[in-house]
């Protein structure tokens, strides 16, 4: 991946990265703003945003996977 080339570094930033925020539906859509009333997730919780709809999308081909010892 462009965004993160060396596999063994570990990456930090202050905000979600492109990559990332990119799986994030907008909440102010009705089946999105469904799903976070029914599962109980703040819409600012970007971590539980990524963890619930992040795992796949059309616009790359990467899966994401989540990590049980991360949280």
């Amino acid at each position: 991946m462009v965004e993160f080339p060396d596999l063994d570094r570990v990456y930090e930033n202050d905000e979600l990265w492109q990559f990332f925020a990119s799986r994030i539906p907008s909440t102010e859509q009705p089946d999105v703003e469904t799903v976070l009333e029914s599962e109980n997730i703040a819409e600012d919780d970007l971590i539980a945003l990524l963890k619930r709809f992040g795992k796949r999308t059309t616009t790359n081909p990467f899966e994401l996977k989540y990590n049980n010892a991360i949280g």
